[in-house]
Formats: structure tokens, sequence, C-alpha cells
């Protein structure tokens, strides 16, 4: 390579840093407006880390189900998922590229490990301090899906959150 090139490649490198992270915000932002809101049933657990403080690690109801051998070693499987009377999302199926979807449906792609599925939305970050009292409190979260299916975690709700529609 020479000299005359050399002084071009920190700069790009650089200008392609921003260019991702600028890339990864915006997609967080898009799926923030656009992302379909729904709610799932959460069992939360407390633990701390030293370096990042308190966040509440999160086991969902739609994570520990029932999956075949096959769809295991899949890099991600998509799971349907349909809400109750009450609003909150259960599982429903693991998505089939033949399977009609009813209008309510949400499709949430997931990563299998063991008998359980990853969504991305298992860890909560809170004030530090806080991790016990919201373990205590939080029943639900709220999760906007996008349409290809990837999850981000809004916001942790009670009981009384979800009755008087709080969120």
């Amino acid at each position: 390579m020479s000299c005359k090139y050399k002084k071009f490649i920190i700069p790009a490198v650089i200008i392609l840093q921003f260019f991702w992270i600028i890339v990864s915000v915006l997609m967080f932002e898009i799926n923030l407006e656009t992302g379909k809101s729904i709610i799932l049933k959460i069992v939360p657990v407390d633990p701390r880390s030293l370096m990042q403080g308190d966040y509440v690690n999160l086991n969902y109801s739609i994570s520990d189900i029932n999956i075949d051998f096959e769809a295991s070693l899949r890099p991600f499987v998509r799971v349907v998922i349909h809400p109750n009377r009450k609003g909150v999302y259960n599982y429903k199926s693991l998505y089939s590229k033949n399977m009609t979807l009813d209008e309510k449906d949400v499709i949430i792609k997931g990563t299998p490990y063991g008998d359980s599925i990853f969504y991305g939305i298992e860890h909560f970050f809170v004030p530090e301090g806080t991790g016990r009292a919201v373990e205590r409190n939080a029943d639900y979260a709220l999760v906007k899906v996008s349409a290809g299916g990837n999850a981000m975690l809004v916001k942790l709700l009670t009981e009384d959150d979800l009755r008087y529609r709080r969120y």
C-alpha cells in the first residue's frame, strides 16, 4: 500500500464506525415508532452487575416452550404469539411458511438455547438500588416488535398498570 493512501484509512474507519452507530440507533427508533406493542408475562430475577449497575433479568412465559430437535439447531426461530382476553400475549406455535395467521397474531424472532428461547429482551437496567423493588412489583413487560420480528423492551408494568391501561 502506498503512503498516499495510509492517511485516509483511519478517517475512513472512524466514519464507518459513526455510520454504523447512527444506523443502529435509527433502527431502534424506527422500531419504537412503527413496531407493534405487545404485553408479555414475565418472571423476574434480580441480579447485580458490578460494571453496569442494577438490572432485572427477565424470563418470559413465551421463553419456555417445547421445540423439536431440528428447530433447536437453527440459529433463530420465529414464534407466533396471540393475545388472551387481558391483552397479554402467549405462545401459539412456531411459525411455518404455510400457516395461516390470525390478524392479532404477532411473530417474534428468538434464538433457541436448550429448552428456552431468548428474544434479546431478557435484561432491563434500572436505577441503582431499585432492582429488588422492580423485581417485587413487575408482572409484565411492554415490548415493541418490528415487522421483521425483532423485539425491544420498552418498560415493565405492574398488574395495576395492566388493569387500568396505564402504559
